[in-house]
């Protein structure tokens, strides 16, 4: 991710110390560049380094990959292709010392890449570390552990709900996501009170009337009164690990049942929240997702969720064409009168 993305992303506290402890670092001038930027889709253009009198300071060029598109050439400079990772192995040590491990070293397991050993804590139960839980190796290692053992991972985005809900703190083998247990203070790293289950279990909803908690006797009532929405999704109430069912009103008046993708769910929460037009390439889910086609993504959602009511118009998400396929936007936004709710728990990644 280049530099300045990462840094708004996280907060300037937090990149200058992550900074400071090496866990980010500087990676190497990449030899491709994506067509639609560094979170666009399109095919990769090659980069080489071809430095000219005329361009000094934008000694690298990145080349069309398809003769026959003839995109055109594109010049950079270091600064312009600059990126930075995680060495996952100092970040591992990070999370080793916080949870009080002593003479912390953690060490890679085999037979789980990706998975890193830290020790035990005082209570006795086992810690291990995993920067992408959402790899095969992760699932592996939680349902393979025998005794008390905790995983820690960064955050939830791209953790699929039922990982996070089968591994709920108290559990035998279970989930802390370290965003809940981490913050700065005096421009230290510290651990903070964790999250108790009950907060992280709780409801949320999204309609007409904004974003506010759902507690258990509103989440009933609202299940009860399904007829007056012209659109239901809830995140909580699965289908199956990867999907989710939906439910709209037609024009005529009845209703629709269908079925979504996990993804396309949270890429219409995404959608809902941003509350202004926004490419497909820049949603968050979907690019945590690896979904490579964004823009058919969400029209497949759209295509199960909304009503089409005319001439490019919906009842809900609305379409702008841009100058390439790849630059179409969508905008949530409701006809008047339209009333909907979708639910998610506080543990559903945005």
């Amino acid at each position: 991710m280049p530099p300045g993305a990462l840094a708004e992303r996280i907060g300037k506290p937090a990149w200058t110390l992550l900074r400071d402890h090496r866990v980010l670092v500087d990676l190497s001038i990449p030899s491709s560049y994506p067509c639609g930027g560094w979170e666009g889709d399109g095919c990769p253009r090659e980069v080489i380094h071809e430095p000219t009198v005329r361009h000094p300071e934008h000694p690298y060029l990145a080349i069309c990959g398809h003769d026959s598109l003839g995109c055109e050439s594109l010049r950079f400079s270091a600064a312009d292709l600059a990126r930075v990772g995680t060495s996952v192995g100092t970040l591992a040590r990070m999370v080793a010392t916080l949870y009080g491990v002593k003479d912390a070293a953690p060490r890679p397991m085999g037979d789980f890449p990706g998975v890193h050993e830290l020790g035990v804590e005082s209570g006795g139960r086992a810690l291990a570390f995993s920067a992408t839980p959402q790899l095969r190796s992760a699932r592996l290692f939680l349902r393979g552990v025998r005794g008390a053992t905790s995983l820690i991972i960064p955050t939830r985005a791209g953790v699929p709900l039922d990982l996070l809900e089968r591994h709920a703190p108290g559990e035998r083998v279970e989930l802390r996501v370290l965003a809940d247990e981490i913050l700065i203070r005096d421009g230290r790293i510290v651990r903070a009170r964790p999250l108790s289950p009950e907060m992280t279990a709780a409801r949320v909803v999204i309609d007409e009337h904004g974003e506010r908690p759902l507690d258990e006797a509103a989440y009933s009532t609202l299940r009860e009164e399904l007829d007056r929405l012209d659109l239901f999704v809830d995140l909580t109430a699965p289908i199956d690990a990867d999907h989710v069912a939906a439910r709209t009103r037609e024009v005529d008046g009845s209703f629709r049942d269908s079925e979504i993708t996990r993804l396309q769910a949270e890429a219409l929460l995404e959608l809902a929240r941003h509350h202004r037009p926004v490419r497909a390439g820049r949603l968050r889910t979907l690019i945590d997702g690896g979904i490579r086609d964004k823009v058919r993504h969400v029209e497949r959602m759209r295509q199960a969720v909304d009503v089409k009511l005319g001439h490019r118009r919906w009842k809900f998400i609305n379409a702008i064409a841009g100058d390439v396929p790849e630059a179409k936007t969508f905008v949530f936004a409701p006809v008047s009168g339209a009333k909907y709710a979708l639910v998610l728990n506080r543990t559903t990644p945005l």
